[in-house]
């Protein structure tokens, strides 16, 4: 019997499932505690263990496109899932998430949470009604985080608008019984939203998922990929330079990128009956580079 030495223990009895359900497997994604991942995920553990307090801290996150924040944010929710209580009307709903609408008004975000927690509202309903709705569920469910994720798009309204939404979320931290913490997370424009707000921006503690570059860490994640993939054979990602760069080069430092390319790559491996990735195997899969999925628009009369 074969050690499979390359994979992770969890991903050897993938093997014995047909091809249909092994390349379904290649393609989901999955969450590696990559090391700049896991500074900001305990800062955000510490969030939810802190004593409610005045001024709670923050945790603001900057990340390129597609370079993991979301993912993150996703997975500290879903290790802190909703908990029965029995004695409650309500589960307890320690961390919720949602995403910043693409035009927000502060009438979206409430409408926004509430959506989230499945509450319902009153469709002709002013904001003074939605915000009192949402402050009522909040501490209802006992949430004590607030991850806000595509904080950018809050650059997106009107001035007017972003502040009256800053403010709100100050207030969640501010007013007592909730005394809510917030993960802001977006693209490198997320920590100049939040400057909008002095009071609030003071709050937070920043972290950068920085791109990717060649190193230990990026050989790691590479390794790390390839013992989630159930493949037979091994692929030696984070050993073989050649593959390990070609992998950087076409993904443009982006994690979720990586996983794209070596997804595909994982499927036609055991499609083809190969069963491991190599440079071949690279240059025959259907991908196309960031970079290159920009669309030039010309302008009429404009050389």
């Amino acid at each position: 019997m074969m050690a499979y030495d390359h994979l992770h223990p969890s991903t050897v009895p993938l093997l014995a499932l047909p091809k249909a359900e092994r390349i379904q497997r290649a393609r989901t994604k999955m969450w590696i505690p990559y090391a700049s991942a896991r500074e900001p995920y305990a800062a955000m553990r510490l969030l939810l263990e802190a004593p409610k307090q005045q001024r709670p801290e923050n945790v603001l996150i900057e990340a390129p496109t597609n370079n993991g924040k979301s993912t993150l944010l996703e997975r500290f929710e879903a290790d802190h899932p909703p908990l029965p209580r029995p004695e409650h009307d309500t589960a307890l709903i320690p961390v919720v998430k949602i995403d910043m609408p693409e035009h927000p008004t502060l009438g979206i975000v409430y409408q926004t949470i509430l959506d989230r927690l499945g509450c319902p509202y009153a469709p002709g309903a002013i904001r003074r009604e939605l915000r009192r709705a949402v402050l009522t569920i909040l501490e209802a469910v006992g949430t004590r985080v607030l991850l806000v994720d595509e904080l950018h798009n809050l650059n997106q309204a009107g001035p007017n608008e972003r502040d009256g939404v800053l403010a709100f979320f100050r207030a969640l931290g501010n007013e007592a019984p909730l005394r809510i913490s917030l993960v802001f997370a977006g693209t490198q424009g997320a920590r100049t939203t939040a400057q909008h707000d002095a009071q609030l921006l003071n709050r937070f503690e920043v972290f950068q998922l920085r791109p990717w570059r060649d190193g230990d860490a990026f050989r790691e994640l590479l390794a790390s990929f390839e013992a989630l993939m159930p493949l037979r054979e091994a692929s030696y990602l984070g050993d073989d330079d050649a593959l390990a760069r070609d992998i950087l080069r076409r993904g443009e430092g982006a994690i979720g990128e990586f996983f794209k390319i070596i997804s595909r790559a994982a499927v036609l491996a055991i499609e083809t009956g190969e069963e491991r990735i190599t440079l071949k195997t690279l240059e025959r899969i259907r991908y196309q580079p960031p970079s290159q999925r920009k669309i030039d628009v010309e302008l009429p009369g404009l050389p």
